[in-house]
């Protein structure tokens, strides 16, 4: 193998040293014919060592070459990551930018609770000093509400027996009045009724009790007895008609009861063969009384007023 060949497996910038290297080594070798030979296999080692190296060079040259690519590879990457993370931080920045804000409005805000808060303290702290007051207060309250249940109670109890006497004496008095109106129909007879009789007679129960003991019942008897006043005489309205008899109840205040009570005891004299026709007097009237009186045709006379006659007698005579 010729030196020219080796020298062109040297690396590009190691030929010329190489190439002058071998021009030296000649001039001087034919200055010098008596070169020796471990000189020789000296100098060859050397050039063995310096390919030697250049191997190892190349082999980390390319490798250097290699970790170079893996390098610019990453440095791309890394550049790539940078801009994204630029990008973040940029959007981080303006994130921070809001939040400060934020913050800060957050801030105010709570200055803002803080003094509501602390005004809230104080109100309530008035607050609990009017509840502890009004407390007293109710306690006060209700001790007086006690203390006038009491007198209501003992009020009360006084007005229902005011109430009770009232009522009593108003029932004594409808009583006596009642009484006092029985005996002016009894004792004026003529006066009340000669619009629609004539001659007059007022019937004492006594006059009837024997032919009523044959047609009636004790219970029926003692209620025909119970009856204010019983009028005989005949009706002016038709001198050809019978003598009938009125069964008369008076009633300060004529109600739906003085009504039904006439109905029934004329019915027991009726029952006993007596012409009778019920009939209610008084000074006054329920509407319930005056309302019944005319659908069940019962004579009703209120002062000096006759109402009901011609319906009542027709009703009795038929």
């Amino acid at each position: 193998m010729s030196y020219a060949s080796i020298i062109q497996r040297l690396p590009q910038e190691l030929r010329p040293t190489m190439f002058e290297l071998i021009e030296t080594v000649e001039q001087n070798m034919r200055a010098q014919y008596a070169v020796r030979r471990e000189d020789f296999d000296s100098l060859r080692a050397s050039v063995q060592d310096l390919v030697e190296g250049q191997r190892q060079t190349n082999q980390q040259v390319a490798e250097l070459t290699e970790a170079q690519k893996q390098t610019s590879q990453q440095v791309a990457e890394l550049t790539e990551a940078q801009k994204q993370t630029n990008q973040q931080v940029a959007e981080l920045t303006e994130a921070q930018k809001q939040t400060s804000q934020q913050v800060a409005e957050l801030t105010e805000a709570q200055k803002q609770t803080n003094q509501q808060v602390a005004e809230l303290t104080e109100a309530q702290k008035q607050t609990n000093q009017q509840v502890a007051e009004l407390t007293e207060a109710q306690k006060q309250t209700n001790q007086q509400v006690a203390e006038l249940t009491v007198a209501q109670k003992r009020t009360e109890e006084t007005v229902h027996q005011l109430v009770v006497s009232q009522t009593r004496f108003e029932t004594e008095l409808g009583k006596f009045g009642g009484r006092q109106l029985e005996s002016l129909y009894r004792e004026r007879a003529p006066a009340y009724f000669g619009r629609i009789l004539r001659r007059i007679r007022v019937i004492n129960y006594q006059d009837l009790e024997e032919t009523l003991e044959q047609h009636l019942s004790e219970d029926e008897q003692d209620d025909v007895r119970l009856l204010d006043l019983i009028v005989r005489g005949r009706p002016k309205t038709d001198a050809n008609a019978p003598e009938v008899w009125l069964a008369v109840e008076v009633s300060k205040t004529v109600d739906r009861h003085d009504v039904e009570r006439a109905q029934r005891r004329a019915a027991a004299l009726r029952q006993a063969g007596y012409l009778a026709v019920p009939t209610v007097a008084g000074e006054d009237t329920t509407r319930g009384g005056d309302e019944l009186a005319r659908l069940t045709n019962v004579v009703l006379i209120q002062n000096g007023a006759i109402k009901n006659w011609d319906a009542a007698l027709a009703q009795a005579t038929k």
